[in-house]
């Protein structure tokens, strides 16, 4: 057991939550013993040939994530999406008070790690570079060009962020509100998601 993970648990997970992820943890590495269990992205990830399985606090729940859960079967129903847009992950969340269908899990592991082993991932689309900036987000950069060039260093998903962020906006005037958050943010340098760190 990794002493990282002991730590994120007594440190980053609320006092409910700690047995939840605990058990979950013993779970994992006695039904899989070879996966090497790590810190990854701040929380713990149980890595194969590639990661297989998370474990997460997030404010109301627990989240135990499979990587390449869609390609799971899961008779026992308990995975979900965290939205319409995820493509591979899969997860099962825990409240207060829930109970570990340890059985189910384990079913889930065992399929999660032949996966791993014999290579098969669910093939994501990257996203293309934006080619379509939208007037109002060209009219910040004729006015600073300090911000495109922040923009221009950006991956191509950040960009795309900011340009469907304001490219979505059905109204004028969420359109140009959603523009000028997007000014304050290039101005300062950061990226749009950033608004959703702490």
């Amino acid at each position: 057991m990794n002493p990282k993970v002991d730590q994120y648990i007594k440190e980053k997970l609320q006092d409910w939550q700690q047995p939840i992820a605990q058990a979950l943890r013993t779970l994992i590495l006695s039904a899989q013993p070879e996966l090497k269990e790590t810190i990854k992205w701040g929380a713990p990830c149980y890595v194969g040939q590639s990661n297989v399985v998370g474990l997460v606090g997030l404010k109301n729940h627990i989240s135990l994530w499979f990587y390449q859960g869609a390609l799971l079967k899961d008779p026992q129903n308990v995975l979900l999406a965290a939205s319409d847009q995820t493509k591979a992950l899969r997860q099962i969340r825990f409240t207060q008070g829930d109970a570990i269908p340890e059985f189910a899990i384990i079913e889930l592991l065992d399929q999660a790690v032949q996966h791993d082993q014999e290579g098969k991932r669910i093939k994501i689309e990257k996203k293309k570079s934006p080619k379509d900036i939208p007037a109002r987000l060209q009219s910040i950069f004729d006015q600073h060009p300090e911000a495109e060039q922040f923009y221009s260093d950006l991956a191509p998903s950040y960009q795309i962020e900011f340009v469907e962020h304001i490219a979505s906006a059905k109204r004028a005037s969420t359109k140009e509100r959603r523009a000028e958050k997007v000014r304050e943010f290039l101005l300062a340098q950061k990226k749009l998601n950033e608004k959703y760190q702490c």
